[in-house]
């Protein structure tokens, strides 16, 4: 008998799915803000060199008293290029012949400058605190703070594979245990950090843990759910993350300093860890492992807590969760539900790639052209992001669907992480950035049409049956030819 049979039997979409897809979306509520949050944490404020005359409260300097901030400014620190004050340099000496109207034609470049040897004074009106103000990550060490992300970016790359392995070796249940706990305790020690280098490591470490609880997350709620519930799981998800996003930006508003901001985003993780031990184990991955007794244990509670007394009748299916926002994550419910699965691929990349190879010709004095060809392309891109969490489950079986997964999710990090040196060949000619993202997208759409179509069938199990079911899709042309493959696909 088939998985999707036996799911059928204990209640493919009861309370017990509806519970389970709480406790996995909620593990990913917060993951967002942890993406983006050093927009915030490592804001780059104003800044200028410290100045003994006018930081130093104690200074006795009588001259000084009578000066206001601003002449006092302009006889130590240089302007700059733009006719502002330089942030990363000073006078060696000060100058106060710059304070006689007569002197302003004074060439300022002919006048020896030092750097900030003091250290800075920061703009602390927006936020009181940030990890670049705690280790005065600006002028010479800025390259530091934009290192921080790659090093972020670096571990969700090794992580989501490495708990992909441990996941397919060990089950989805354990690293669902494991690393929301070890992302709260290095979420809420990076807050006591000493030093940048070993904040540097808690996040490294931070996004270990965060690709092991994307990826397993969604595989758990998935591998628990008939095909045809996919589609909404997957909108759901989608739509958490863009509110984690949104709820970042009110967390920053009330938390100004950035130890608070990382802490309350950190250590609802160990809520989330307390809640996930009554959360099951993958009852399919439990009968790949030959853990049968387990297997139907699990599939025991989930009948009962679908209100099955008796596995032999059926059960109305309910609601799992619904949406309203924003309308490309919730336009993919009914293509994942309704389309094939190659062509709405192809046609959502062969869109954002037209948008934005035509958006070069658009002229610059045109924006609302500009603008709404940008949002249908990024709006085509964030259709596929939810399309593609169903199809590449789909291609995948249980028995490696985990590392897969984390391959996946390695390639896009390793995707973003080259997105910014493509901005870079702008130097070179402007419009090639756009070229090389217009041209990408369209040439993906042709690659998708070598891949198998994947609709309506249920997920694959071992890799002799995706073998055996593509070999046979391949030959078969009639509908009832595909519904007796489904009749005969074993777990």
């Amino acid at each position: 008998m088939a998985f999707s049979e036996l799911l059928q039997h204990a209640g493919n979409l009861g309370r017990f799915q509806i519970i389970l897809a709480v406790y996995t979306t909620s593990l990913i509520l917060l993951l967002t803000t942890h993406n983006y949050v050093e927009n915030f944490s490592g804001a780059i404020p104003a800044h200028r060199c410290y100045i003994h005359l006018l930081d130093n409260i104690t200074s006795e300097s009588k001259l000084s008293r009578n000066l206001t901030a601003e002449a006092l400014l302009r006889i130590s620190i240089p302007m700059g290029a733009n006719n502002k004050q330089e942030q990363c340099r000073r006078y060696r000496q000060t100058q106060w012949q710059l304070l006689n109207s007569s002197d302003l034609a004074i060439n300022n470049t002919e006048l020896e400058t030092e750097p900030c040897l003091d250290g800075w004074t920061y703009d602390r009106s927006t936020f009181t605190s940030t990890f670049v103000t705690e280790w005065d990550l600006v002028c010479k060490s800025r390259s530091l703070k934009l290192g921080s992300h790659s090093i972020y970016t670096t571990g969700l790359m090794i992580g989501s594979p490495v708990g992909g392995y441990i996941a397919d070796k060990f089950g989805r249940k354990p690293v669902l245990l494991v690393a929301p706990l070890l992302f709260a305790l290095l979420g809420t020690c990076s807050i006591f950090a000493p030093s940048f280098p070993i904040y540097g490591i808690f996040r490294f470490l931070m996004a270990l843990s965060m690709g092991a609880i994307y990826s397993n997350s969604h595989i758990l709620i998935i591998e628990w759910l008939p095909t045809n519930a996919t589609p909404l799981i997957v909108t759901v998800r989608s739509l958490i993350l863009s509110t984690g996003q949104v709820l970042l930006a009110g967390l920053a508003y009330v938390f100004r300093d950035w130890r608070m901001l990382q802490l309350s985003i950190s250590a609802p993780y160990f809520v989330f860890f307390l809640s996930l031990w009554w959360s099951p184990e993958s009852a399919r991955w439990l009968i790949i492992s030959g853990k049968l007794d387990k297997a139907l244990k699990v599939l025991k509670k989930a009948a009962h807590t679908n209100g099955k007394k008796h596995v032999e009748e059926n059960l109305n299916m309910e609601a799992l969760l619904g949406a309203v926002d924003f309308p490309s994550k919730c336009l993919s419910y009914f293509v994942i539900k309704f389309l094939k699965r190659r062509p709405s691929i192809a046609f959502v990349f062969f869109l954002a790639g037209c948008c934005t190879l035509i958006n070069i010709f658009v002229p610059k004095d045109i924006p609302f052209i500009r603008l709404g060809l940008a949002l249908l392309g990024k709006g085509s891109l964030a259709l596929y992001f939810s399309i593609s969490l169903t199809y590449n489950h789909e291609l995948i079986p249980t028995v490696i669907r985990s590392r897969v997964q984390g391959l996946i999710i390695l390639a896009n990090g390793l995707g973003s992480a080259l997105g910014s040196l493509v901005v870079v060949t702008k130097q070179y000619f402007e419009p090639l950035p756009m070229i090389l993202c217009g041209t990408l997208p369209i040439v993906a759409s042709i690659c998708v049409y070598f891949l198998p179509e994947t609709w309506n069938l249920p997920l694959p199990d071992t890799i002799q049956e995706v073998e055996r079911r593509y070999k046979n899709c391949k030959k078969t042309s009639t509908k009832e030819e595909i519904n007796n493959l489904q009749d005969t696909t074993e777990c």
